[in-house]
């Protein structure tokens, strides 16, 4: 059955219809529940089958959920009848926010390629010792999984046209690059934060490039791959076709949480350890230059 009357809207799998035998009252209300497909559905829609038109009508129905989220219609007339849900509570609101996003998107892949662009012509002078080494090495990693997964995100801002192998490859890719890019931020917080404290004792280059690899490329990795085996293993959804994004049930379900429990977790570990130092860095700066007591004898 088509639906170009409410576009942007799924069906409920479910398709009632209702007859009325021996009774000629025309003034009649029928109500029917509808289970809950799509918890995430932010609007829902009772329509029935018209068949003058042969599309969907919302005319003389009236949606309602109810306290355990099913969807109540109320309507006039008999037909059959069905639920529309709709990520969305305006179509039109969302085009803008994709127009925004998209825009956005471009802007940030636009910077990033200059960023790159600038940081290859001057690496070989930037990167001299191996403080700047390092930084620089931990900079350039943040900028290019930051640019993959905004290419992957831009690239997917049209589910529809994508196919079920290409939608799942670029979820794949989003999460992944985004935990990859947060994983670089935690390694060069902690670099920084360990050439303040131990300053007389820096890291060697061979075991900052050794444990960052694991930090930045293993990590990311492993839970990417477990999060997808969990899932299957439990017969749920890794990725909503929709969306191309990983899915959101309910708060703690779903395979979102496979993504936003690392990054909460990199960046409580990134204000844990920096802000600290930085207070205690500030501390002992003001300490340093405040002026003498008049009072004090300083021969």
């Amino acid at each position: 059955m088509k639906n170009d009357k409410f576009p942007g809207r799924n069906r409920s799998s479910i398709l009632l219809s209702a007859t009325l035998v021996g009774n000629s009252d025309s003034d009649i209300k029928i109500k029917m529940f509808f289970p809950d497909e799509q918890p995430t559905a932010t609007e829902r829609l009772c329509v029935f089958w018209d068949t003058n038109k042969t599309d969907w009508s919302s005319e003389g129905c009236i949606a309602n959920v109810t306290d355990d989220n099913q969807t109540l219609c109320e309507c006039n007339h008999l037909t059959s009848f069905s639920v529309l849900m709709s990520k969305s509570a305006n179509v039109k609101d969302s085009s803008i926010l994709d127009m925004i996003t998209n825009i956005g998107l471009g802007v940030s892949i636009f910077s990033l390629l200059i960023f790159l662009f600038v940081e290859s012509l001057v690496w070989s002078a930037v990167t001299k010792t191996n403080l700047s080494h390092f930084r620089h090495t931990a900079v350039v990693n943040i900028a290019v999984f930051r640019l993959l997964a905004d290419c992957s995100f831009l690239a997917s801002t049209e589910p529809t046209k994508l196919s079920d192998t290409w939608c799942f490859t670029f979820t794949v890719c989003k999460h992944l690059f985004y935990l990859t890019m947060f994983c670089w931020m935690l390694c060069l917080s902690v670099m920084l934060v360990h050439q303040l404290i131990f300053v007389f004792s820096p890291v060697r280059k061979r075991v900052f490039m050794y444990l960052s690899s694991i930090v930045g490329y293993v990590v990311p990795i492993a839970l990417v791959g477990t999060s997808y085996v969990y899932y299957k293993y439990k017969e749920q959804d890794y990725y909503d076709r929709e969306s191309c994004w990983l899915t959101y049930v309910r708060l703690l379900e779903g395979s979102i949480h496979a993504f936003l429990l690392p990054v909460v977790y990199s960046l409580i570990l990134n204000v844990a350890i920096c802000v600290p130092q930085t207070v205690e860095t500030e501390s002992s700066s003001g300490d340093r230059s405040a002026p003498c007591d008049p009072g004090e004898n300083t021969s």
